[in-house]
C-alpha cells in the first residue's frame, strides 16, 4: 500500500537544496538509492570509482519535509563508463548511506521483498520529476529483464505520470506482493511516447551489499500472514504437500531467555542463549506401561546420533531429565525452558507413540497420522531401532524450515547440506525415501530461493525428489518451473505436459496454468487458451483463479475476468479473496452495480484493518487511470458507510 511505502521515501538534495532524486530506509539509519543520484548530489562524476567521503543532504518528504539530514556513503558501486558487459558481479549504479542521526518519529522502512519473477505485476512509484519537488506517483507495469539484470518497467499509456528522471533511487512497490522489489535507476528518453524505464531488482542489490540480504523477506501468499510464512505456504503446494508427521517433537519459535534456568543441564541451555543457538532439548521418555526407566541409554544414544551430524554447530542439544509423555507437557516444558525443540515419547521394546505440536505457525499444516483406521489418534507409531535416525533427519528438516520462515535463507541451506551432503546420505535416502524426498524438496526450493539462487542444484535437488518419491508431483513441477529460469523453455513444456497427466489434480491444473503462461510468453495465444482449459479440467477452482488472473493483468479483458472469477465463487462461495479479485475486475470492466454487491457481500469478512487496507488499494487503483475514479469513489463511500458485523452502532 502506499502508505506503507511513504514513511521510507527519502528526498535526496544537494547542499543548497535542489532535489536531484529520491531513496528509502532500509533497516535502521541505512538509505538505499542509486550511485548517480548520489553523484549528482554531490557534484562529482557519475564514474567515480572511489566512494565518496561528503556528506549527502536529505529529508523525509512525507514524514518531516525539510528538515535535513546528513548521511554518509558506505556501500559504494558506481555506473560503468563503457556499459561493460557482462556487467560487474557486485553491481553498478548502486549506493548505500548511513544517517549520521537517527530518522525522524514516524519514519519507517518498507518490506524489501526479493521474486525473480515479477512480469505483469502491476507497481507504484514516487518520485521528484522536474518542477514536482514534493512528489508525484507514477503507476505500471513490471515487464521482463534485458541483458544488464534490471527489469524493464512501463507506465501506464493513459495520460499520467511515467518513471522519469527525479526518480531515480525511489523504491517500487510491487502491488500484488506488498512490497518493494527494486529501485528505479534509468529511462528511456529518446521514445518519451513508449513510457519505458528501468529497476535494478532487490536480488542485484543483494549482490552489492550481502547484507542486504538479512533484510529482505519472502512475498506475502494472498490470505497468509507473512511472519507466519512457510516454504509449504504457497498456493500449490498447501492442498497438496504434508508433512511426514513422525517425528516425536513438540516446536517451538524460540523466545528471549529471562533469567537463569532451573534443573536440568541449565549450563547447557545458557551456552545456547550466549551463542544465540535454537535449542533441541531431549527429555526422558516415559514407557507404555509406566514412568521412565532408571536407563536412559537411549535418550543419550539419541542425543549422540543428533551430534555425530555435527547439528551442534547451529543448535544445542540439551537433555532434560524429566519425564515427558505428551504434547501438553512438551508443550509446557518448551516454554519453561525456551527450547525450539523438545523430544516427548511413550515408548515399547517394539515401537514408540509420539506426536508433532506446531506452536503459532498455523499454515505450517503438520497433522496427524491415524495409526489405527478405526480410531483417530493424535501420534503415530514407528520402529524403536529406526527411531534415533528419523529424529536425526527431521530435525534438520525442521529446523530448516524454522530458519526459513525467519528469512534465515543461508542458514536454512546450511541445516540442510549438513543433512544431505554427507557420504552416508545416499545409503540412509534409501533406507527413508519419503523423508529424503521431503527434504531434497526443501533444498531445492532454498536453493532456487531468490536470494543468491544456485538453480544447477536446485534442479538437481528437486529430480533427487522425485526420484525418491514418483508420487511427489510438485518436485517434477518445480523442475519445469528451473528449466525455465535457465531459459530451457521445451524442457519446461515437456515437463509442464508430464505433471499434467499425474492423479494430483490440484498439481496437474498447476502444470497446466504453467504451460499456459509459457505459451504466452512464446506468443501462441490459441495454445495458452487450451491450457488454461485442460486446467479448468483438471481443477475447477485452480483453473478459473489463474485464467482469471491472466484476463486481466496480460490480456487486458476485464470483463473475461469476472466471468471465472464468479465460476470461482460457485466453486468457493463466499471467499473473500476471490470477492476481492471480483471487486476490481468489475470495476475494471465498469461493472459498478455489480460491484456494489461484491463489496458489499465482502463487508461480511473484514476487520477495521482490512478495510482500510482494501480501502488504500481502490485509491491506488483510482490513481492507476481517471476512468475508475468515480466508480472507485462510489465503493469507498459505500465501505466506509456501511458498518462491519461485528461493529456495534451507536
Amino acid at each position: 500500500m502506499a502508505t506503507q511505502l511513504e514513511p521510507s521515501i527519502v528526498r535526496i538534495r544537494k547542499s543548497n537544496g535542489t532535489v536531484v532524486g529520491a531513496g528509502f530506509l532500509v533497516q535502521e539509519k541505512y538509505v538505499l538509492t542509486c550511485a548517480h543520484v548520489v553523484a549528482q548530489a554531490l557534484g562529482i562524476s557519475l564514474y567515480t570509482p572511489e566512494k565518496p567521503l561528503e556528506d549527502v543532504h536529505l529529508d523525509f518528504p512525507s514524514i518531516e519535509p525539510g528538515k535535513i539530514l546528513k548521511a554518509r556513503v558506505v556501500i559504494w558501486r558506481e555506473v560503468q563508463e563503457n556499459n561493460s558487459f557482462p556487467p560487474p558481479e557486485d553491481g553498478e549504479d548502486i549506493a548505500v548511506l548511513k544517517l549520521e542521526t537517527d530518522p525522524p518519529v514516524g519514519a519507517i522502512p518498507a518490506p524489501l521483498l526479493s521474486k525473480n519473477n515479477l512480469e505483469a505485476h502491476r507497481f507504484a512509484a514516487f518520485g521528484f520529476p522536474d518542477g514536482h519537488d514534493n512528489g508525484v506517483w507514477a503507476y505500471g507495469v513490471l515487464c521482463g529483464r534485458q541483458g544488464a539484470g534490471w527489469v524493464q518497467i512501463e507506465a501506464e499509456k493513459e495520460p499520467g505520470f511515467r518513471v522519469e528522471p527525479g526518480f531515480s533511487g525511489t523504491p517500487i512497490w510491487d502491488k500484488k506482493l506488498k512490497g518493494i522489489v527494486g529501485i528505479a535507476v534509468a529511462a528511456d528518453l529518446e521514445r518519451i511516447e513508449a513510457k519505458v524505464a528501468f529497476m535494478i531488482p532487490t536480488e542485484l542489490l543483494v549482490k552489492a551489499w550481502s547484507k542486504l540480504g538479512e533484510w529482505t523477506i519472502p512475498p506475502l501468499i494472498p490470505g497468509k500472514t507473512r511472519a507466519k510464512g512457510s516454504w509449504r505456504s504457497r498456493p500449490w503446494a498447501w492442498a497438496s504437500l504434508v508433512l511426514v508427521p513422525v517425528l516425536s517433537a513438540t516446536i517451538f519459535l524460540l523466545p528471549s531467555v529471562r533469567g537463569e534456568l532451573g534443573i536440568g543441564q541449565s549450563s547447557c541451555f545458557y551456552q545456547a542463549r550466549k551463542q544465540g543457538k535454537p535449542v533441541i532439548a531431549i527429555a526422558d521418555f516415559a514407557d507404555n506401561d509406566g514412568p521412565s526407566s532408571k536407563n536412559r541409554g537411549f535418550e543419550d544414544s539419541l542425543q549422540e546420533k543428533l551430534l555425530e551430524s555435527k547439528i551442534d554447530e547451529y543448535a544445542a542439544v540439551c537433555r532434560l531429565y524429566q519425564v515427558v509423555s505428551n504434547p501438553a507437557q512438551a508443550k509446557e516444558i518448551g516454554h519453561l525452558k525456551q527450547a525450539s525443540l523438545v523430544f516427548w515419547a511413550n515408548r515399547g521394546p517394539v515401537f514408540f507413540r509420539g506426536g508433532i505440536v506446531v506452536k503459532d505457525w498455523e499454515q505450517q499444516g503438520y497433522f496427524f497420522k491415524e495409526v489405527d483406521s478405526t480410531k483417530a489418534r493424535s501420534s503415530v507409531e514407528f520402529q524403536t531401532k529406526t527411531f534415533p535416525q528419523m529424529v536425526s533427519i527431521l530435525t534438520h528438516l525442521t529446523l530448516s524450515e524454522l530458519q526459513y520462515s525467519n528469512g534465515q535463507i543461508q542458514e536454512a541451506r546450511r541445516t540442510l547440506s549438513t543433512l544431505l551432503d554427507t557420504p552416508e546420505s545416499t545409503e540412509l535416502a534409501q533406507q527413508n525415501l519419503k523423508e529424503y524426498a521431503q527434504a531434497y524438496f526443501l533444498q531445492g526450493f532454498l536453493l532456487s530461493y531468490p536470494t543468491n539462487p544456485n538453480y544447477e542444484k536446485a534442479l538437481k535437488a528437486y529430480e533427487e525428489a522425485a526420484r525418491l518419491n514418483p508420487d511427489l508431483y510438485l518436485a517434477r513441477l518445480e523442475t519445469g518451473r528451473i528449466y525455465e529460469q535457465l531459459e530451457k523453455q521445451n524442457q519446461a513444456e515437456e515437463i509442464y505436459k508430464e505433471v499434467g497427466k499425474c492423479k494430483d489434480l490440484v498439481v496437474a491444473s498447476d502444470a497446466f496454468v504453467e504451460l499456459a503462461n509459457l505459451y504466452y510468453q512464446k506468443h501462441n495465444y490459441r495454445a495458452s487458451e487450451e491450457a488454461f482449459e485442460l486446467a479448468i479440467k483438471s481443477h475447477r477452482l485452480t483453473g478459473f483463479l489463474a485464467r482469471a488472473s491472466a484476463r486481466l493483468v496480460l490480456l487486458n479483458n476485464p470483463s473475461g475476468a469476472v466471468a471465472d472469477l464468479e465460476m470461482a465463487l460457485q466453486e468457493k462461495p463466499n471467499d473473500p479473496q476471490i470477492y476481492m479479485f471480483l471487486g476490481e475486475a468489475q470495476l475494471r470492466s465498469d461493472q459498478l452495480e455489480p460491484a456494489k454487491k461484491t463489496y458489499k457481500n465482502l463487508l461480511g469478512h473484514l476487520s477495521n484493518e482490512d478495510r482500510d487496507s482494501l480501502v488504500e488499494e481502490l485509491k491506488l487503483l483510482a490513481g492507476e487511470n481517471n476512468k475508475y475514479k468515480d466508480n472507485v469513489t462510489v465503493i469507498i463511500d459505500l465501505l466506509q458507510s456501511q458498518p462491519l458485523p461485528s461493529q456495534e452502532v451507536f
